[in-house]
């Protein structure tokens, strides 16, 4: 069976304002963005005496960090 061709098209527009587009593509960069400056933040946090991997008060025990394991660089 043959489908015959009609000459009559139909055409559907979307118009989508250009600040929509930018807004969805710039959130997950920007969530990543806020991540690196969050970790980078907490990093400068970090007290002498504090574990550098988590943050654990080392005070108590200053040879290794009870809470993740990690052994202070002195």
């Amino acid at each position: 069976m043959r489908y015959l061709s009609s000459h009559w098209q139909t055409w559907t527009n979307v118009v989508v304002p250009v600040w929509f587009v930018a807004a969805l593509t710039s959130a997950l960069p920007a969530f990543n963005l806020r991540s690196r400056l969050r970790r980078r933040r907490l990093r400068r946090a970090v007290a002498p005496h504090n574990c550098p991997a988590c943050g654990y008060d080392l005070r108590a025990t200053p040879e290794r960090c009870p809470k993740c394991g990690a052994i202070p660089v002195r």
